[in-house]
């Protein structure tokens, strides 16, 4: 398939080439593995109807509206949004970065240090890795319900350095809580 910037190899190239430029901690084959991720999250549900309608019809089709590509596009776009995870300030608590109750703070530097000790330290390319994860697992887990409502959904959570259990906890398409097990 072509894209505006070229096939989806090139866009997987190009996004590397990014991780490697923007993490010095990243290594080649972490760097391609994180590209063919992004990728694959354009490509799937929804977001696959606005990724390959363009595709097709060429960005500039689209944009202008020619033979409705427009209005297709917009209506990709809100069933894309109404299917979208809120992960909201998640990452935040994930990162260490909690405040109210002591509580709180501990477990949220417990969840920094189970994050580091496989590799996943607070940057730019780490969010986006951990970010990325949280939706896949919204969208691509059915989870277990909970007496309350809620979904429970539990994934592994790859870093460079080993694994983490991750069990999330969603209500509709929203993030409430998010519990790691394992690390050192």
């Amino acid at each position: 398939m072509k894209l505006a910037g070229g096939s989806i190899e090139k866009v997987k190239e190009n996004l590397a080439k990014f991780f490697v430029k923007h993490d010095q901690d990243i290594t080649q084959e972490q760097a391609n593995y994180l590209a063919n991720f992004t990728i694959n999250l354009l490509t799937d549900v929804g977001g696959r109807m606005v990724f390959h309608q363009v595709a097709a019809k060429g960005f500039k089709k689209v944009s202008r509206g020619v033979k409705g590509g427009v209005k297709d596009a917009t209506k990709a776009t809100k069933i894309v949004e109404q299917n979208k995870a809120h992960i909201g300030t998640k990452l935040e608590y994930l990162f260490g970065k909690a405040t109210g109750p002591v509580h709180n703070i501990e477990r949220s530097r417990a969840m920094l240090k189970q994050l580091q000790s496989v590799g996943i330290y607070d940057n730019t390319v780490r969010r986006s890795l951990l970010q990325n994860h949280l939706k896949s697992v919204y969208r691509d887990t059915q989870g277990i319900l909970q007496s309350n409502g809620r979904y429970a959904r539990e994934s592994m959570l790859m870093g460079p350095n080993g694994a983490l259990k991750m069990e999330s906890i969603w209500e509709g398409n929203k993030l409430i809580t998010v519990k790691l097990f394992g690390g050192r």
